[in-house]
């Protein structure tokens, strides 16, 4: 990560912050030269990492852009992907360490990455919150349950906002899901979900330096068709660094969400609920508990196939009735990656949100 961040002439340091469960979650900065900007955390969605955001040029990439106007970037990482494969006592080899889902991400990963860096910053109270596919829903899930976060926050940027993917329209995708391979997954004793095998992860790289095209098909083919302009040539170095990789547990999860809209924790059965919930039914997130005062701003594409235009409009219209300043805006012909690589992103995207985010933040 620092590499390829430095290659372009920009900072770059190497954190790393500890949940309170144990977690050791990668984190990276890139710090202003003289004294600390007002700090953002850019969070990554669903088998993706902090590498999701800087694999365009500056000008292009969020990151720089926002680093350029004076911001304290930090980049996050969920646990059990790429970069946060660690635990103060449990071995990535070990069924426990992957016993988790996104509600592990809401309760613990979200708080504790915006505590490390208001921690390591200091010289500002709060920080903007952004972020993409699951990197919403562990926001939304983690103000809902503990509104207090919001002490900490400036305001939230969603990029394909998540709370609900009942509509989902990636057929590829929802028969996966509707399969039941997390079923497959856990009976071979696979706890780690879609992680690239180290031989097959040269041959993608080779495939995509030899066919950029085949190669974005084949990352369509999992997200969703893509209407932004993307660069090509940059899908080899995509290649050396996706997937990121997550839990089986947490892919179950996500199939629960496609069969019941029901914004909640994890279903293990109303025996296993009863032991870790103290009831049969799995708790629900509220979103009427969100704070009120913390701004919002939402951006969804016409095309998305995983946050779904319709999943999208239902989340806004809820959040109309409880959050005082929201704005939200459709992408036209916009689609699930587009948020983050899509090279007129920019244009589209990140000018406005650093205009609004102006308005949020002091020092700017």
């Amino acid at each position: 990560m620092c590499e390829i961040i430095q290659a372009k002439g920009y900072p770059c340091e190497e954190h790393f912050a500890t949940t309170p469960d144990g977690y050791i979650l990668g984190m990276f900065r890139m710090p202003q030269p003289s004294k600390p900007g007002p700090p953002v955390l850019l969070q990554h969605g669903l088998l993706d990492s902090s590498f999701t955001w800087v694999l365009n040029y500056p000008g292009q990439s969020f990151p720089y852009i926002l680093y350029d106007l004076g911001y304290d970037v930090w980049l996050g990482n969920n646990r059990g992907n790429t970069y946060s494969k660690n635990h103060t006592t449990l071995s990535i080899h070990s069924k426990e360490f992957w016993e988790f889902s996104w509600d592990q991400m809401a309760e613990y990963d979200f708080p504790t990455q915006i505590a490390y860096a208001l921690q390591t910053n200091a010289m500002y109270p709060k920080l903007v919150y952004i972020g993409h596919s699951e990197g919403t829903t562990q926001a939304f899930a983690g103000l809902s349950a503990n509104s207090s976060i919001s002490n900490s926050l400036y305001g939230f940027v969603g990029l394909g906002p998540v709370v609900s993917v009942t509509h989902m329209s990636n057929l590829w995708l929802k028969d996966l899901l509707d399969l039941g391979v997390e079923w497959i997954w856990n009976l071979l004793g696979l706890y780690q979900f879609l992680p690239t095998p180290v031989e097959l992860h040269s041959e993608f790289v080779w495939a995509c330096a030899e066919c950029p095209i085949c190669c974005n098909e084949v990352i369509e083919l999992i997200c969703g068709r893509h209407h932004g302009a993307f660069n090509n040539s940059r899908m080899n170095v995509m290649s050396g660094h996706e997937p990121g990789g997550t839990s089986t547990q947490n892919i179950h999860h996500w199939a629960q969400m496609v069969k019941d809209p029901t914004f909640q924790k994890m279903d293990f059965g109303s025996k296993r609920n009863q032991e870790i919930y103290g009831q049969a039914q799995p708790p629900v997130y509220d979103l009427n508990n969100l704070p009120k005062d913390l701004p919002m701003m939402l951006y969804s594409g016409s095309h998305d196939e995983l946050a779904d235009p319709d999943d999208v409009q239902t989340l806004v219209t809820t959040l109309e009735g409880i959050v005082e300043s929201l704005y939200w805006k459709e992408v036209r012909k916009y689609a699930h990656l587009d948020f983050a690589w899509a090279l007129d992103a920019a244009d589209e995207i990140y000018v406005e949100v650093t205009d609004i985010m102006r308005d949020w933040v002091e020092g700017i």
